[in-house]
């Protein structure tokens, strides 16, 4: 059976992804952003972009120290 190439999802079969896709990333991030900024009860227009920037930084080093890594910047 040709399943297509390995980018294509067939919604109709019950198929999510197959294996490590942008798309999983994406929906990822933005459910660990939502998660964050629900924290603040809802954010004005003006605010959002720096959130929006604080989650980018906390979610690419989730694994590291947060407070470590900051202090290495501001060297």
């Amino acid at each position: 059976m040709n399943q297509g190439p390995p980018c294509c999802v067939f919604q109709g079969k019950n198929e999510f992804s197959r294996g490590t896709s942008p798309m999983n990333n994406m929906q990822a991030f933005w459910s660990f952003t939502k998660r964050r900024c629900a924290q603040f009860n809802g954010l004005g227009d003006d605010t959002f972009p720096l959130h929006s920037k604080g989650c980018e930084f906390r979610y690419s080093n989730k694994g590291g120290n947060l407070s470590i890594l900051l202090t290495n910047m501001g060297k």
